[in-house]
């Protein structure tokens, strides 16, 4: 099976550590007014309004992102980043933003009408995933992906609002597509869930390694953060080589080793930035690199090959 762009991931730029997870502030709070900023040389340096023009708290996502990774390294600023809310008027806290209101006073403590909200970016939104066709088809027969899981509508970045398109629209698409191949070829269907169809090795029974497991989490955190580049992604890969040569991984340990491995080598492949992928090594969109990522393997090995991007005419009816 192949899967494609899985180096983009999607950081929301306002999120919060609480308890194990992340508290998102919604984009809704920069809308109404909210505003970046953090310590230099002791004194709130609002830097979006500064470094970003016109659009200044109003950039995309990944812009902010990228400009909060900037600041926090500069040795005269002091993270973390704070989201300060407090020239918000009343009536949009009561109307769009009672929700923060709440969420802040329940798991922060915090009233965010009089006090900045310390933020940091955090894992949103995976743009690639199951590379399918226009009608959601994967390279498996009768195997259809749909929403996140699917690498079909959101190229280097989703657009707000756009995951809506790949689960509605894509689960229309994807239900007639399995419903008229399950008639057309029912035999063939019927025939798959037979039991002798299905080597009896996929039903192993080694317990997963909660240590490999943390290990490739951490591996993840490492070097496909908000920014990567090309010494931690090599290194990553290699250590991954190495688990992947262990003995007795269970099921859901290959499956792992793979899924990553995939994603960190389609990181070091695409030696550019683009959308939300950044390298600091390779600071600019590059023209050759206008192309999807496809992660497959072989039996051997995860490999990857880059894959022109279709013409409009081409797309079909997506």
């Amino acid at each position: 099976m192949e899967f494609g762009n899985l180096e983009f991931i999607q950081y929301h730029p306002t999120m919060v550590p609480v308890s194990g997870k992340n508290l998102l502030i919604s984009e809704a709070a920069r809308s109404e007014g909210g505003r970046l900023y953090i310590e230099r040389n002791g004194v709130p340096w609002y830097f979006l309004e500064e470094l970003c023009g016109p659009e200044g708290n109003l950039v995309s996502r990944n812009l902010a992102v990228r400009k909060m990774y900037e600041v926090c390294s500069r040795p005269d600023c002091r993270p973390p980043v704070y989201l300060d809310m407090r020239e918000i008027p009343e009536v949009a806290w009561q109307k769009r933003l009672e929700g923060i209101k709440e969420e802040c006073g329940k798991f922060l403590n915090i009233n965010p009408e009089k006090t900045p909200v310390p933020i940091e970016p955090a894992v949103h939104y995976f743009m690639g995933g199951i590379l399918v066709d226009e009608r959601h088809r994967a390279n498996k027969n009768f195997l259809y992906a749909v929403g996140e899981c699917a690498c079909q509508y959101h190229g280097a970045n989703r657009l707000g609002g756009n995951s809506m398109l790949g689960a509605l629209y894509g689960g229309k698409v994807a239900a007639r597509t399995a419903v008229e191949e399950l008639e057309k070829y029912r035999a063939a269907a019927c025939g798959f869930q037979e039991k002798g169809n299905i080597p009896e090795k996929n039903f192993e029974t080694q317990r997963e390694d909660g240590a490999l497991r943390r290990r490739t989490e951490e591996i993840l955190s490492g070097c496909m953060g908000t920014v990567r580049e090309e010494t931690e992604l090599q290194k990553a890969v290699r250590e991954l080589e190495k688990m992947w040569k262990r003995e007795h991984l269970a099921p859901e340990e290959r499956n792992r080793i793979l899924l990553v491995s995939a994603m960190v080598m389609s990181a070091l492949e695409r030696r550019e930035s683009r959308g939300a992928h950044i390298r600091s090594d390779y600071p600019d969109a590059r023209p050759e690199f206008q192309k999807s990522t496809a992660a497959y393997f072989d039996g051997k090995q995860v490999r990857i090959r880059f894959r022109d991007i279709p013409a409009d005419k081409e797309a079909g009816n997506v």
